[in-house]
């Protein structure tokens, strides 16, 4: 709905607008009022441009063995566009990432998601934080910026074309 305010070249949209503006209002009898209309255009346009960084400081979780248990059995964990992995409840791990399909193992352990997806894929433990869908694993002791994404059910035809492929037919 918004889409054209994201271009690339909102600031210099906005810097030119401004200018403007200022120059205009430099030589307006009325100054005061103009600047107090455009100080609040301009917090109403940041306001609708950028909706989620009014709700950035989300309200995260972290989450126990048993709720990792119970939130990804079954679930697939993605960015939705780049890269998926599939968490079966068996604890077999189907990773898909820019065409490449890795299949590997995960479990839990001290509060910790751990996978392992062999030498290739590499092998890890982390924290389980959630909002909602939204998910960050997060590596302790670090200040590496956390895997971040959404937790769902993988749709039918996912499900379908990895059983396929797993079981050779592709």
């Amino acid at each position: 709905m918004y889409v054209w305010l994201f271009r690339e070249d909102l600031p210099d949209r906005i810097r030119t607008l401004h200018e403007e503006l200022q120059a205009k209002m430099s030589r307006a009898p009325q100054r005061r009022h103009i600047e107090a209309v455009l100080s609040v255009a301009a917090v109403m346009f940041s306001v609708l441009s950028f909706p989620d960084s009014a709700g950035a400081a989300e309200d995260f979780k972290k989450l126990s063995d048993a709720q990792i248990r119970r939130t990804f059995a079954g679930m697939e964990f993605t960015d939705q566009v780049h890269w998926a992995e599939r968490y079966g409840a068996n604890g077999t791990l189907t990773t898909r990432e820019m065409g490449t399909t890795r299949v590997g193992a995960w479990r839990v352990e001290d509060d910790q998601l751990c996978v392992d997806l062999g030498k290739e894929g590499g092998r890890g433990c982390y924290q389980v934080w959630i909002s909602g869908n939204k998910v960050e694993l997060r590596t302790p002791g670090s200040s590496s910026y956390p895997a971040q994404g959404v937790l769902q059910r993988p749709t039918k035809s996912q499900t379908a074309a990895e059983k396929a492929k797993s079981e050779g037919r592709q």
